[in-house]
């Protein structure tokens, strides 16, 4: 019974594996293990509070260092053994639902820095993905940055969309934080409920994208990104992550801290380090086992 009580210790460490690359629910609630939470390399604060700057509540990017994340990602790697398909998902925690009840009415993007980690970093946002909900049909996509240096708020723009997408129930969601089981209704104390936005984007078409770019990634390269909110999809003039304000700055992205730490879509490690550290526990689990009682 002792050997069996030992190697049962094992298990949580062999279906940890089976937590990631999961097919994405978009409204699956905030306890579920597939959402893996986003940090900023200057903090894990998302943001300063009530700072957006064109007074829409509900563009105003919220979360903690605690519990309550305001950006996370869920990756699904369609159960195959290709690196470069499968699907990115994202969810940001916004402080508000108005002006317009139920609805997102603004734009939100997460520009993507693709060789965050590489020596050859030019700390410049290589790709953005987002929702433009002002749009008619409002829509997903991905949009390159502009012909700027794109390495601070004043130098960064949008060019495109390169490929759009038309919303569904599998790949946007907009629902209040607490009816997806946040247990805080109100983190930046305006008196409205946060929001959750979710929203899904093929990651075949983000490899494709990057790659046009000169830019080679599959699941496993590390990836950082910045969190804005707009008016316009060419434009950031709502709020940035991780910034108090800091619409116009020509301070880096990465000074700023606004820049999330590096983290690839497929955090599986490898199936010889789960094999490793299996049999390192069977070890310790037999020689528990063959340990004679103390005699006293």
């Amino acid at each position: 019974m002792r050997l069996f009580r030992h190697v049962a210790l094992i298990v949580p460490v062999l279906s940890a594996a089976s937590l990631w690359g999961s097919p994405v629910a978009i409204n699956a609630p905030v306890g579920n293990l597939n959402w893996r939470p986003l940090r900023l390399a200057g903090g894990n604060q998302l943001d300063y509070y009530i700072d957006h700057q064109t007074g829409k509540p509900e563009s105003d990017l919220v979360g903690d260092s605690g519990s309550n994340p305001g950006v996370c990602i869920w990756f699904d790697n369609n159960g195959s053994g290709s690196r470069t398909d499968g699907t990115l998902t994202f969810r940001i925690r916004l402080g508000s639902d108005r002006p317009q009840p139920g609805e997102f009415n603004s734009e939100l993007f997460i520009g993507i820095d693709a060789n965050f980690n590489a020596m050859v970093d030019d700390n410049a946002l290589d790709l953005f993905v987002g929702a433009d909900q002002r749009g008619n049909p409002s829509r997903l996509g991905i949009w390159d940055p502009g012909a700027g240096l794109n390495i601070s708020p004043r130098t960064t723009s949008i060019s495109g969309p390169v490929q759009t997408y038309a919303q569904t129930a599998g790949n946007y969601d907009f629902a209040s934080a607490t009816s997806l089981g946040s247990s805080v209704s109100d983190l930046n104390g305006d008196g409205d409920p946060d929001y959750f936005l979710s929203f899904a984007i093929p990651f075949a078409d983000i490899v494709a994208r990057l790659a046009a770019r000169g830019l080679t990634v599959d699941d496993r390269t590390p990836l950082s990104y910045v969190i804005v909110t707009s008016n316009e999809d060419n434009a950031f003039n709502q709020d940035l992550g991780g910034v108090d304000g800091g619409i116009g700055s020509s301070t880096t992205w990465r000074d700023l801290g606004a820049v999330t730490l590096p983290a690839s879509p497929d955090q599986v490690p490898e199936p010889w380090s789960f094999l490793l550290a299996g049999g390192g526990l069977l070890v310790l689990a037999l020689r528990g086992a063959r340990r004679p009682p103390n005699v006293t």
